[in-house]
């Protein structure tokens, strides 16, 4: 078992972690050498599981639960983290070597987080994926500028009403046309999936974000 898929067993859910503090630390002590990704994340990881292993031992419970939350989240944003690491650093290997050990999907989404990596604002990131084959067979029923449809459809795959009222307030700004405005918009919502707050398979972005926006903004061919 390679170091994401353990990190990935260890974070499928926290139930156990609160049963005791020695199945907290037991956990902890387990995840902390996974956290190879990213050295802030594993400071703060570090941080957290001394402030619950502390406040639990001086007898403030309620303190030491939330630390232990705080803790299995931050474990978990880890995960989306090398999840996107993984998918990019497979996408430059695959380009190098003529190999491709990754699915169609998994490629084209890698293709869009490195977009992302790589540019300070995202204007032309939908002109460039139009052209390739992120479109796929995927059924989305959006007419060009039909905003309650896109709408409709972002709420069913989870983006937050607030999120949804901020890109209609960008699309109007720009215009109605893909502008800045949206361009900003799609980082937003890219980091809020790759750090958990909101709740997306991360190769599941371009069927859920990227493609719907084509569809509003150019219509489907």
């Amino acid at each position: 078992m390679d170091v994401l898929e353990e990190l990935r067993q260890l974070t499928k859910d926290d139930e156990s972690i609160y049963l005791s503090l020695n199945n907290y630390e037991s956990w902890a002590y387990n995840v902390e050498p996974l956290l190879i990704f990213n050295h802030v994340t594993k400071g703060e990881f570090k941080r957290l599981v001394t402030n619950a292993s502390t406040t639990y031992k001086i007898g403030s419970h309620k303190d030491a639960f939330d630390n232990m939350r705080r803790s299995f989240l931050v474990a978990r944003k880890a995960v989306r983290e090398a999840e996107v690491e993984a998918l990019i650093g497979g996408v430059h290997k695959a380009k190098k070597s003529g190999e491709h050990p990754f699915t169609s999907e998994e490629k084209e989404s890698a293709q869009v987080f490195i977009k992302i990596k790589n540019i300070d604002n995202f204007q032309g990131v939908l002109g460039s994926v139009s052209d390739s084959s992120l479109e796929q067979n995927l059924s989305i029923n959006i007419s060009k500028g039909d905003f309650s449809a896109l709408k409709s459809h972002l709420e069913k795959h989870g983006i937050p009403d607030e999120d949804i009222s901020d890109l209609e307030n960008r699309i109007e700004a720009d215009g109605n046309v893909h502008g800045e405005g949206v361009n900003a918009w799609i980082g937003k919502i890219m980091q809020k999936v790759t750090t958990g707050a909101i709740d997306l398979a991360i190769k599941k972005f371009p069927e859920v974000v990227i493609n719907p926006l084509l569809a509003y903004f150019e219509g489907n061919s």
